[in-house]
């Protein structure tokens, strides 16, 4: 006899949907705040955080003389799925989307944003690749070469993101009239290093990002900004790509911006013409809240008795 107000027939129960297993996911492209299901009540919730890409710089040297900046950064790149510890939130918490060169939050997880790509310089110690989820990439200046940022800015156990690309001098001290850019850091792969060479710009191409199920389809979130370089004012320019995963990729001495929605870093800047619009800025990042085994069908013909037992059991699907 099945619990069905004395109606003989077989036993019918609330199964799981078979939609991602059953999981609930919630997507937050801006601010809000997030709220468990009715029917999830103490279940795990998974996350991915990702924090907005950096921006990078313009590369409007005032002498003329090294143009081109560094890729910015990727955002940070933090979550709990497959197979991570996932948060148990009693009700609801707030959640924070970072915009461009912003931090992204879902209660207690925090990704850092992405971290500036340096412009190129012939002053001595002033175009370093700035720390942030993934660094963003270096510039050459008088005297030398400079690191890309570090990446892992908040220092988590896991890392967030990778270093910005390195930019060396080759043995060679000489302030020439060719730039050299670093690829901004992404949160796969470093940012592509380069080596200075006196006969033509070199740009890095920016890390890769990492791709994730949490959204129910295989996604690249956080590539980093391609780095751009030039010859004075006249060129030619050579502009470093996108990392997989949003990371702006220039074809023009304006850059690009990364990505919005998978925080991925902007590319250097060549020094545009007075009034041309800056496009480098990094995307914004996005939050996903992945809560499981909280999706029901409740398929068939109930009486109320039925309806109100499996609300009462947290399985009934509406």
């Amino acid at each position: 006899m099945a619990r069905n107000g004395g109606i003989i027939g077989p036993t019918i129960v609330p199964t799981l949907s078979s939609v991602n297993g059953g999981d609930k996911i919630t997507t937050f492209t801006s601010s809000g705040t997030f709220t468990v299901s009715a029917n999830n009540g103490p279940k795990a919730v998974h996350y991915l955080v990702v924090g907005g890409g950096g921006n990078a710089g313009s590369g409007q040297n005032p002498n003329n003389r090294l143009t081109g900046a560094g890729g910015g950064g990727a955002g940070g790149f933090r979550t709990s799925f497959p197979g991570g510890t996932a948060l148990t939130i009693p009700g609801s918490t707030p959640v924070t989307v970072g915009d461009s060169a912003s931090n992204s939050t879902f209660g207690p997880i925090t990704s850092t944003s992405g971290g500036f790509g340096a412009d190129n310089t012939t002053s001595n110690g002033a175009s370093t690749g700035s720390p942030g989820g993934s660094g963003g990439g270096g510039g050459k200046y008088d005297n030398g070469g400079n690191p890309g940022g570090s990446g892992n800015a908040g220092s988590f156990p896991s890392p967030e993101g990778n270093r910005g690309g390195n930019v060396s001098a080759g043995g060679l001290n000489s302030p020439g009239t060719k730039g050299a850019s670093g690829g901004g850091g992404g949160a796969g792969a470093v940012g592509g290093d380069v080596t200075w060479h006196p006969s033509n710009a070199v740009a890095g191409n920016g890390g890769n990002g990492t791709a994730n199920s949490i959204s129910g389809g295989s996604v690249t979130y956080a590539g980093g900004g391609g780095g751009v370089a030039g010859v004075a004012n006249c060129g030619p320019y050579v502009y470093g790509s996108g990392g997989s995963g949003g990371g702006g990729g220039a074809s023009s001495r304006a850059g690009a911006a990364g990505t919005d929605g998978l925080g991925g870093g902007a590319s250097g800047a060549a020094g545009p013409s007075p009034g041309s619009p800056m496009t480098n800025v990094g995307g914004s990042g996005i939050v996903i809240a992945r809560e499981t085994d909280c999706v029901y069908e409740s398929s068939g013909v109930w009486t109320l008795e039925d309806v109100l037992f499996y609300r009462s059991e947290n399985t009934w699907g509406d």
